[in-house]
């Protein structure tokens, strides 16, 4: 099963909603956690993860023959029309998806 988007969105950080949605962080634990660094994900975020997880390892023949190329593609035009005001469509002939910020640095 494809994973549908989520109904709930992951609430901005001045939001009320914001410390509820890492509800998987032992705050007990913790004096400071830094975000920038170590990125943690939302309870959305995880749960979305998860779902596509669940997706390819139902079945990853499917799954890289003819979902991924689709939805990388999908994502890149999303974050083309998020980003740009202007040359879109030139913008979104030179977009590359990165796996992280370091990988994207040492490319």
């Amino acid at each position: 099963k494809i994973p549908t988007r989520s109904p709930v969105a992951a609430p901005f950080a001045n939001s009320g909603r914001f410390s509820d949605s890492y509800s998987h962080l032992d705050r007990s634990q913790w004096s400071f956690l830094n975000h920038g660094a170590f990125g943690l994900a939302t309870d959305v975020g995880l749960s979305r993860a998860h779902s596509w997880r669940m997706c390819l390892e139902s079945q990853p023949l499917r799954y890289f023959d003819r979902y991924l190329l689709n939805h990388l593609a999908h994502s890149a035009r999303s974050l083309v029309d998020f980003v740009a005001t202007e040359n879109k469509d030139k913008m979104r002939e030179s977009i590359a998806l990165m796996s992280n910020v370091t990988g994207g640095m040492n490319a």
